[in-house]
């Protein structure tokens, strides 16, 4: 019988936070792919949204559904960034970079 080992109880949160960017953000990581293409589709997702929100007389549902993808959507992004800047080694540096400016 192969049983995984289990995670030492012990690590720290900064730990864990490494290891899930490590999985999700860099390029060898287990799902890194994914998480690549779910951030893609979501950013296709929030530009089209945009476009359906400038609709004038849109009904009261596609409004309300609209405006909950948004905050699904933000709220990814958010995840994204704080797992880069909590990773980040120079976090200053990171917040004022390219990419942490474009996030």
């Amino acid at each position: 019988m192969n049983a995984v080992p289990a995670a030492p109880a012990d690590k720290s949160l900064k730990t864990r936070m490494r290891l899930l960017a490590g999985s999700l953000l860099l390029r060898g990581g287990a799902y890194a792919r994914a998480f690549d293409n779910l951030i893609l589709a979501l950013i296709v997702i929030s530009v089209i949204s945009v476009g359906l929100e400038s609709i004038p007389g849109l009904p009261a549902w596609a409004a309300r559904a609209l405006r909950v993808e948004e905050i699904i959507v933000v709220s990814v992004f958010s995840f994204e960034y704080l797992l880069r800047f909590v990773t980040a080694e120079r976090k200053l540096a990171f917040v004022f970079s390219f990419y942490g400016l474009v996030d």
